[in-house]
């Protein structure tokens, strides 16, 4: 890393913007630290100075070439591409977050999760699924200042169910699939012994011996399992002869 900041500060010292930001960028997804984050924002305002708004003939139009730049991948673009978030129709800023999902892990992208969710451009039920979509690609981001800063919105203009949704979702972030916060697997205790030292027969063990039972009472003699009966232990003849003169 050590080489990697020299040639960060070497780039910004030559005001090479886009390769400053490149640098901060890769040191970002190898360490998420807002301090990091934060020089991205820096630098990134610095590398987009000039750049024109993405314009076309229409909605559409302004979608095709904002995917266009994300399809080819220059760090400087980002920020304007974000900007559309609020410029296009539900159904066409659905299509460019999913293109904006492919991008690797940026905190500009939390940057623009707090403004959208502060001041969302659409609020219906109809643009739920959108949101639900969009806090996932936020979560993606691992960036640490997320849970916090949305855990401190007002979620005022979304109706009781689905602010409930979005809080809970927002405590999940950065949370691997599948595991729940603030629990353990705990492994389950070992079952007590009874007094033979044998442990205890627990009702599903219970029933299960007498399913098997009845199974063999119910199966046809032929498919029995075949019984043994265990014979008393005979007497020795000359004990016994010796036991009966004894008593004579």
């Amino acid at each position: 890393m050590h080489t990697e900041l020299s040639t960060i500060v070497s780039a910004a010292q030559g005001r090479a913007w886009d390769d400053a930001l490149v640098g901060l960028l890769a040191w970002f997804r190898e360490e998420p630290h807002p301090r990091v984050a934060a020089l991205v924002g820096e630098v990134s305002k610095l590398a987009e100075k000039g750049l024109p708004a993405i314009t076309g003939k229409n909605l559409d139009a302004r979608l095709a070439a904002a995917e266009a730049l994300l399809a080819e991948g220059h760090p400087r673009d980002l920020p304007r591409v974000l900007r559309l978030f609020r410029e296009l129709r539900l159904a066409q800023v659905s299509k460019l977050l999913a293109a904006v999902a492919k991008v690797p892990p940026d905190p500009r992208i939390h940057d623009a999760a707090v403004a959208l969710l502060r001041d969302p451009p659409f609020s219906s039920s109809t643009s739920m699924p959108f949101w639900r979509a969009f806090l996932e690609v936020v979560d993606q981001q691992q960036d640490p200042r997320t849970r916090p800063a949305l855990t401190a919105l007002d979620f005022s203009w979304l109706p009781d169910w689905s602010a409930e949704t979005f809080r809970t979702a927002i405590a999940r972030l950065g949370v691997p699939k599948g595991k729940k916060r603030g629990t353990a697997k705990v492994a389950a205790p070992m079952p007590e012994l009874g007094p033979d030292g044998a442990p205890p027969v627990t009702r599903s063990r219970r029933r299960s011996v007498e399913r098997r039972a009845m199974a063999a009472r119910c199966s046809p003699p032929s498919e029995r399992a075949p019984t043994t009966t265990r014979r008393a232990p005979s007497t020795p003849t000359g004990s016994k002869s010796r036991a009966t003169r004894a008593g004579s």
